[in-house]
């Protein structure tokens, strides 16, 4: 599966730390997409039990379901950013011009930046095929994965327009996260 290759590709990049916090299991996956009636990505599943909860680059953040902080956590962090799109989308519906979820192809969140920017999928396919939307004052598209995007992204094979130009720094990490300490 291709999505896994870019997993794999990041890891050598953006090396995991070696004690990781809130990976979940099975059960704890099966128990949330039952509850959501959805399926997730399998590099996204893959991506939370590699690095569990932090940031990458001290800039951006993956939602993680099993984080208990609730401005990390998917389902908490994520609802408030499915509420403030709708606000934002019914003010400026030529800029949100996306569904969101749970409407019919809607934008679901799985991460956002330090500076606001906020990272969705475009569930308009199969899970593993969802594609990349950032929005921050505009959204936009990029035709690929989480992990193919997050790899590009660190690697400098592509470049997001709306993150600042100094990411990713050239010294950049990834920093896991116990949440009990935040």
């Amino acid at each position: 599966m291709e999505q896994l290759n870019y997993l794999q590709k990041m890891c050598k990049i953006l090396e995991p730390e070696s004690k990781v916090f809130d990976t979940g299991n099975e059960t704890g996956w099966e128990q949330l997409e039952s509850s959501m009636n959805i399926v997730l990505p399998t590099d996204y599943k893959e991506y939370i039990k590699t690095y569990g909860t932090g940031c990458i680059d001290d800039f951006l953040w993956i939602l993680n379901p099993f984080c208990k902080n609730e401005n990390i956590n998917f389902i908490q962090k994520g609802k408030s950013l499915i509420d403030a799109y709708k606000i934002l989308r019914k003010s400026h519906p030529n800029r949100y011009r996306y569904n969101i979820f749970p409407e019919k192809n809607g934008l679901l969140p799985w991460g956002f930046t330090d500076d606001g920017h906020e990272l969705y999928w475009k569930t308009d396919s199969a899970p593993d095929q969802w594609e990349v939307v950032v929005c921050e004052y505009d959204c936009y598209h990029y035709r690929m994965c989480m992990t193919e995007f997050l790899y590009k992204i660190m690697s400098r094979e592509i470049v997001c327009d709306e993150f600042p130009e100094d990411f990713p720094s050239q010294n950049a990490g990834y920093r896991a996260v116990n949440v009990k300490y935040l």
